[in-house]
């Protein structure tokens, strides 16, 4: 992922963070939670609409074999993210 990141048009895009699935039992029995799922989420921030974040997303996915869903998300008024 990150020579994916570092190919990207200078300023264009920027990692927020990465996410895995912890695997742990689940301890909230109240929180239903799929255990046999192994997930990763990759939070990019794409101030030219989306486009760039992507088609790295996408070659990401490809490179690893993986299945993408890209969601094009917009911050609130409140987020530091604007």
């Amino acid at each position: 992922m990150t020579a994916e990141l570092d190919a990207a048009p200078a300023g264009s895009v920027t990692e927020l963070g990465r996410l895995v699935t912890a695997g742990v039992p689940n301890e909230f029995p109240r929180l239903p939670v799929h255990e046999a799922v192994a997930v990763g989420v990759w939070l990019l921030s794409d101030r030219a609409a989306g486009a760039a974040a992507t088609a790295m997303a996408e070659a990401v996915a490809v490179s690893e074999a993986l299945t993408v869903r890209t969601i094009c998300l917009s911050p609130t008024s409140r987020s530091t993210l604007r």
